[in-house]
């Protein structure tokens, strides 16, 4: 930018009636001046439109400016730095509770289990007491009975009654509850008296 240089109005009686040189002079200090004063207007213009230029910078970076993938993350971690720090404490007492639970309910499950395996046992032993009375009952019964009837007696009771008997079929043969019989040999026979 060029600025033209103008003579002050006491310098104008030198320009107009001063020589060449004094014009050269004069021109040669007042470009001096004028470039000090152009120098300082430009500076003071380039500090207040800095300044001003910051200013919108900034408020375009508040207002316009979305944050950068990794200001987000960092951003992440550490509110999920400060949420792990929040619930360190009531994490560690769960724990320790569970702890706590876990060794109260194996206890209680010892013991139970404990129990419940005396009294498995102990309901066995009586089960097979009374199961070996019940056996003894039945054998001591059936020795009477058979200690009562005699050979003898079978014997006479069987040559009273005439018994029946006729040929079996097949199927009945094949039946386990059929009795079977033959008859009596003459010796059999003979032997009888």
């Amino acid at each position: 930018m060029f600025r033209h240089v103008h003579c002050a109005a006491s310098d104008r009686r030198k320009c107009a009636s001063g020589s060449f040189r004094d014009l050269i002079s004069l021109s040669a200090a007042q470009a001096a001046r004028s470039s000090e004063l152009f120098i300082s207007e430009v500076t003071a213009l380039t500090l207040e439109a800095f300044a001003e230029r910051v200013a919108k910078l900034e408020e375009y970076v508040s207002t316009q400016v979305t944050p950068r993938f990794d200001d987000i993350e960092n951003g992440h971690k550490a509110l999920f730095g400060r949420i792990d720090l929040y619930f360190a404490e009531p994490r560690t007492q769960l724990n320790n509770e569970r702890a706590d639970l876990e060794a109260q309910l194996r206890k209680e499950h010892t013991v139970l289990s404990d129990d419940l395996n005396k009294l498995f046992a102990k309901l066995l032993a009586e089960s097979r007491l009374l199961l070996e009375e019940m056996r003894q009952q039945f054998v001591e019964k059936v020795r009477e009975r058979i200690h009562a009837v005699t050979s003898d007696e079978v014997a006479e009771a069987l040559s009273k009654k005439i018994l029946v008997i006729r040929n079996a079929t097949r199927d009945e043969l094949n039946s386990p509850d059929v009795l079977k019989i033959r008859h009596a040999s003459l010796g059999e026979l003979h032997n009888r008296n």
